[in-house]
């Protein structure tokens, strides 16, 4: 019996040391940013999401190539007048002709099409910036709360211990009568809510360290990642989110670039209108007479019907719909803004309350009862709820604090934060 209660004593001074240990680290450490900067590093290396959004900027790369050629000359060979005699003089006296026919385009079509696909090309950078920026806050999120599911486990794992080592110890007092019954059937649904528990937090564990090996490109993450809380040091989100900030990240710039290729795209498709020229130059050789002549030829469509009104009109209706995509695009991230920055500071404001007054509170409340209880001034059960106030506190927090790193993740992504650092020292290497 005795064994039993130092057992006891000695796991919930484990618990209390847990607690008090997970308080006092709650701050986030350069440990955390180099594990999280690995990460990073993986799913550089390894995403498929991130690859694709690479190679829809050489895609885009590509046409902005294409675009900038010359039409190459056509090379024509004419052989008239022949077939007036018989055997060998069959093409004796045939008159042949070289040409040399180069396509000149008008009306700025050229300049047009270079400017188009150089405007789209600025816009998939800005479009890889913002894919990358979405997928790493998406992993920054998911990384973190992957931390707090670790650190549920712990608790569900110490609180399944102490719950084992409560029904031992309430099992051998009534086994002595020196308790009812009753409390044996309370210990055993205890432990059978912290198995179920134990259990559950397990899966969640799992779960979350699946999702983010998803999110990186792997099958399983690397064994040696022990999951350290990370929040960037010496931000200034006031700063990071201020409305012309907001206003010039990847996300309104890549709108920002489609519109003015969309204008190009208008003014190229008038310039259709306007006929190429070909140009020939040519050389006529006359057998009767053993003569050479030069030709010179110019040749163009005329525009007697007007083939491209229908084209025009479609290049003019996408253009407003780019500038109306654009002005959306603007309204929506400025309220997204203002409704995020709302709930993070509600959220960072529970997330300090929890840990700096209700947390420390609960943990003295506790170490006072426990003392209460060791001196025999309380019974279990005292010592026992108190107990359960302190771990649905921490579970409270938890909650609170995965609330807080999804806010603080969404603000990050908003200005831009991911792309700006990890692309920067991605390109310094």
């Amino acid at each position: 019996m005795v064994n039993f209660m130092k057992k006891l004593i000695n796991s919930k001074i484990i618990l209390i040391l847990l607690l008090f240990q997970f308080i006092q680290t709650n701050s986030y450490g350069a440990e955390g940013k180099n594990e999280f900067e690995k990460i990073v590093e993986i799913a550089f290396n390894s995403s498929p999401e991130i690859k694709k959004a690479y190679k829809n900027l050489t895609v885009a790369e590509g046409e902005k190539i294409q675009a900038g050629y010359i039409p190459n000359p056509e090379l024509e060979f004419e052989v008239e007048n022949f077939g007036r005699g018989y055997g060998e003089d069959t093409f004796s006296n045939a008159d042949i002709t070289f040409y040399i026919t180069q396509k000149i385009e008008t009306g700025g079509k050229r300049r047009y099409r270079k400017k188009s696909t150089q405007e789209k090309l600025l816009a998939a950078r800005e479009k890889l910036k913002s894919e990358i920026n979405s997928r790493l806050a998406t992993i920054y999120i998911i990384y973190n709360k992957t931390a707090i599911a670790k650190k549920r486990l712990k608790i569900a794992e110490q609180l399944f211990e102490i719950s084992k080592e409560n029904l031992e110890v309430v099992s051998e007092k009534v086994k002595y009568g020196k308790t009812s019954p009753i409390q044996k059937i309370k210990a055993k649904i205890e432990f059978d809510k912290a198995a179920l528990t134990l259990k559950e937090a397990k899966a969640s564990f799992e779960n979350m360290k699946n999702i983010l090996a998803q999110l990186i490109g792997l099958d399983k993450l690397p064994k040696n990642i022990d999951f350290i809380n990370f929040e960037p040091k010496n931000i200034d989100i006031e700063e990071l989110t201020k409305e012309e900030k907001i206003l010039n990240t990847p996300q309104i710039k890549e709108k920002e670039y489609l519109r003015k290729a969309s204008e190009t795209e208008l003014k190229l498709t008038k310039s259709l209108n306007i006929p190429d020229l070909n140009l020939s130059v040519g050389l006529r050789k006359f057998r009767e007479t053993d003569q050479t002549a030069y030709v010179v030829s110019i040749g163009f469509k005329i525009p007697i019907f007007n083939r491209n009104r229908g084209l025009i009109m479609k290049r003019a209706a996408e253009r407003d719909m780019a500038y109306l995509s654009t002005k959306q695009a603007k309204l929506d991230i400025l309220k997204f803004r203002e409704n995020t920055l709302n709930s993070f500071k509600i959220a960072k404001e529970k997330n300090e309350v929890y840990r700096k007054t209700m947390l420390p509170n609960a943990e003295k409340a506790y170490q006072s009862v426990f003392t209460a209880y060791r001196e025999g001034k309380l019974n279990y059960l005292d010592l026992l709820d108190t107990q359960r106030t302190l771990i649905f506190i921490e579970n409270e927090y938890l909650s609170v604090k995965e609330r807080y790193i999804e806010s603080l993740g969404n603000l990050l992504e908003l200005s831009g934060f991911f792309s700006d650092k990890f692309l920067k020292e991605k390109n310094k290497r």
